[in-house]
């Protein structure tokens, strides 16, 4: 038979969950300087992945489509 530890384990999983939530819709329902925290976190995660692939170009032209339309609207087709 197993021994049954008296130690106590950390729910990490729930711990990631709360930590992902707040991070990502803290700013929503949080007041004051909380939400502020959740808005900034959120921020300089963002920059510090942008800036882990500074060299980094899409291979599409995502405002390719609209330009051509303006162009046809402005000459007129």
């Amino acid at each position: 038979m197993a021994r049954i530890s008296g130690k106590k384990r950390l729910p990490i999983g729930m711990f990631v969950m709360l930590a992902v939530a707040y991070v990502a819709f803290g700013d929503a329902f949080l007041p004051g300087k909380a939400g502020y925290y959740s808005t900034y976190s959120r921020a300089t995660m963002n920059n510090m992945l942008v800036n882990m692939f500074p060299s980094w170009q899409s291979k599409t032209n995502p405002y390719q489509r609209t330009e051509k339309a303006i162009e046809q609207e402005e000459n007129g087709k």
